[in-house]
């Protein structure tokens, strides 16, 4: 994911600069599949491919007159700010049928610019796939800034766009997967029991 962003202090702005999208996912499926034997699969490349990807069972296969609609990503990037409170969120427009998404458009959101508020920003920028919203699970990958940043690239964007307000700042972040767990910290217990 490439943006840049931007704190206008005069103007309570902060302004993120969608680039790009690229490396989406290449295929995804839409509807259910049919099952059918395997004398009915057709020949080309692809069909072994699928075959061997999407097997259900011994000698059974998805129907090729039932087969779910396969093609590129209509892509979609909203980003959610929240200060204390407040939370704001924005969508880019819908780019469809494709693995690179590039937009060059700009969001804009009121932006507190105390000390408190910018240390309590939290920006989720998260890439969508608007053929699966009915699924619920139209989440490609997300990106965050600052409060909840994880990545090196992500900390330091927000260190330079908080430093240098007025100034834009580029940066090129991998998106991660949608709700990913933060790490968890597990203690080792002693023995408390010293009669067993």
């Amino acid at each position: 994911l490439y943006i840049s962003s931007c704190i206008e202090k005069d103007a309570h702005r902060l302004t993120i600069n969608l680039k790009k999208a690229d490396d989406l996912p290449r295929w995804s499926f839409l509807g259910a599949p049919g099952i059918g034997p395997v004398a009915d699969m057709p020949e080309s490349p692809d069909a072994s491919v699928l075959f061997g990807v999407l097997m259900l069972g011994r000698q059974k296969k998805l129907a090729w007159d039932r087969l779910p609609v396969f093609g590129n990503a209509h892509v979609c990037i909203k980003i959610t700010m929240a200060q204390g409170e407040k939370q704001q969120t924005k969508s880019s427009r819908i780019l469809k049928s494709t693995t690179t998404a590039v937009y060059n458009e700009a969001v804009m959101f009121l932006f507190g610019t105390t000390k408190k508020e910018i240390d309590s920003t939290k920006i989720t920028i998260t890439v969508h796939d608007m053929q699966r919203t009915c699924t619920g699970d139209d989440v490609i990958g997300c990106a965050y800034l600052g409060a909840v940043a994880h990545d090196k690239s992500e900390m330091e964007q927000w260190k330079n766009t908080v430093e240098h307000m007025g100034k834009e700042y580029k940066g090129t972040h991998n998106l991660k997967p949608p709700h990913q767990a933060p790490p968890v910290h597990v203690a080792e217990t002693g023995d408390v029991d010293g009669d067993d």
